[in-house]
């Protein structure tokens, strides 16, 4: 499992006490999310990979909506089948101020369809693959496009199989 975060959390670790079985190595707020994370949702592993993709988007949903209340809380959460990212806000370098949007997003068939600057092929094969990109801010001239506040995706394969608005 994977998980990435851009924020800062405030409190969080005077707030929570973790109960489960993960633990943070480091002292970081995003270590302790990640565990506090994994002790919400993933308790039982063999039950949350039996779970559909739309009960998993709830339940990462859940974890964001509780998180977003310690600060800035944009993650990608990876379970190594499926890519939860969730876009909340970050601080904006042009204006000093803690807001959205906090995530882009990149849609490779686009750019295939769009002609742009860099192709989805898989190295000399010429095999077109589906393919997203995610960053905090936009990595070229492309048309990356700013996720919203709260949005939360469930990516797979390059595909959005589930989306919420929370």
């Amino acid at each position: 499992m994977l998980f990435l975060h851009n924020g800062h959390l405030g409190q969080i670790m005077d707030d929570v006490h973790l109960q489960g079985p993960f633990k943070p190595v480091g002292e970081t707020d995003s270590e302790f999310a990640f565990c506090w994370l994994l002790e919400r949702i993933v308790t039982d592993p063999d039950k949350w990979f039996l779970m559909a993709v739309d009960e998993q988007l709830k339940q990462v949903a859940g974890f964001a909506q509780i998180i977003r209340e310690y600060g800035p809380a944009n993650f990608l959460f990876a379970d190594g089948e499926t890519l939860f990212v969730h876009a909340d806000r970050r601080l904006q370098l042009d204006t000093g101020k803690v807001e959205p949007p906090a995530i882009f997003r990149l849609d490779c068939p686009d750019r295939l369809a769009q002609g742009l600057e860099r192709d989805c092929r898989l190295s000399d094969s010429g095999l077109e693959q589906e393919m997203l990109l995610f960053a905090s801010r936009p990595l070229s001239e492309e048309p990356w496009q700013p996720m919203v506040r709260g949005e939360l995706l469930a990516v797979k394969q390059g595909r959005v199989l589930a989306q919420l608005q929370i």
